[in-house]
């Protein structure tokens, strides 16, 4: 096995020699191409039809490497994430997985994975209220206490220590699940996890919380309760992906019992009284920059995932959309933009006044960046 500290050099030698089109092809994945993308089914919630949600591009990164992003989910990463996302491994099992793969070192045995022949089907999701009492039970647990390196780069951000606390960001680590589950029914009371995603019964049938490092990010509905929890995981050269909480399968693709998955949902960071509904991608990004603007912000997991906007901006009876994807100069700019103008449409046909916010690109790429680093004026909104 590679240790951890394995050199850097090395581990981004690898990240831009290995292919994601070959890699997909070893890890099972059909690729099918359309033009110089290519796309294929989703490691985190999969996906069923003709067009996959996921895609990639060759070359996309500054150093070379290839680059995938789902459009529904948002996740996204480079072949180190993708390997850790299907064979649910650790970073370090990652990369010697990837030299394998590239011959550099001696392959184990049984090393490559099947498609499941059975596709795993996710149970009915418990009630709003039952997710956000058990998630509001794990992240108070002390083994899920935020880190330093975690809360300082929340501080950087612009988020104060009362911000960290209220919104509720914890740190998930490797740690005995079933004990977790346990200290969660004490704590509430609820003895049946059946439909809350993260949660899902053993072979000796005791339930368990599958265990992951990353930063834990609340999820929230447009009443605050908490039915999601996003998971940033650390990966190579410092990189980061999000996935979704989610118990629907092992690490070989076979259904767990009782185990769930949330799908893909909106977070809202709602202020009461908001006459203005902004629409970014980023839990994170969402909850910072309604901070900064005292308005509702909403996420959208994934540019492609907008559907219930409409639903939403009527629902909160808002006088404005203001659209503020991130400021893009890469190859994905144009699929964003056609997602987004799908969005704007839907809106206008209901009758809702739609901005985009507009920023120079040079003070930032994204909406919360420019917030914290320029202040509120430097945001306009253009209608359209």
């Amino acid at each position: 096995m590679l240790p951890i500290g394995h050199p850097r050099d090395e581990k981004a030698r690898i990240r831009k020699e290995l292919r994601l089109h070959d890699l997909c092809a070893h890890l099972g994945l059909p690729v099918k191409r359309a033009g110089n993308t290519h796309f294929f089914r989703c490691p985190v919630h999969g996906s069923e039809g003709v067009m996959q949600s996921c895609h990639f591009q060759p070359h996309a990164a500054v150093d070379g490497a290839d680059l995938w992003k789902c459009e529904k989910c948002g996740a996204s990463g480079d072949v180190f994430t993708l390997i850790m996302l299907v064979q649910q491994v650790s970073f370090p099992q990652a990369i010697h997985i990837a030299q394998e793969f590239l011959g550099k070192v001696p392959a184990r045995p049984q090393i490559v994975v099947t498609t499941p022949t059975k596709k795993a089907e996710s149970v009915s999701l418990a009630p709003p209220s039952l997710r956000d009492a058990v998630y509001c039970a794990l992240l108070s647990l002390p083994q899920y206490h935020l880190g330093d390196a975690q809360k300082a780069g929340l501080l950087a951000r612009g988020f104060t220590e009362a911000d960290i606390q209220r919104l509720g960001y914890a740190q998930s680590r490797r740690t005995n699940g079933i004990w977790i589950a346990k200290r969660i029914s004490s704590f509430t009371g609820i003895t049946d996890f059946t439909g809350v995603p993260g949660f899902y019964r053993t072979p000796h049938g005791c339930w368990a919380v599958k265990s992951m490092n990353g930063l834990l990010i609340p999820v929230r509905s447009v009443h605050g309760k908490i039915y999601a929890i996003r998971v940033r995981v650390p990966t190579a050269n410092g990189g980061r992906v999000y996935v979704w909480m989610s118990s629907l399968t092992d690490k070989e693709g076979k259904p767990r019992p009782g185990g769930s998955s949330p799908g893909a949902l909106l977070h809202t960071a709602a202020v009461p009284g908001s006459q203005r509904l902004w629409v970014t991608e980023g839990e994170l990004k969402a909850d910072r920059a309604s901070l900064a603007l005292q308005e509702t912000v909403v996420s959208v997991p994934g540019v492609g995932n907008w559907a219930h906007i409409p639903e939403l901006a009527a629902y909160l009876r808002v006088r404005e959309v203001v659209v503020a994807y991130d400021r893009d100069a890469g190859r994905t700019e144009t699929l964003v933009a056609k997602h987004r103008d799908n969005m704007i449409a839907a809106l206008k046909a209901q009758g809702t006044p739609v901005s985009i916010a507009v920023w120079d690109r040079k003070l930032g790429k994204g909406l919360d960046d420019v917030l914290h680093s320029h202040g509120n004026g430097a945001i306009q909104r253009q209608p359209i």
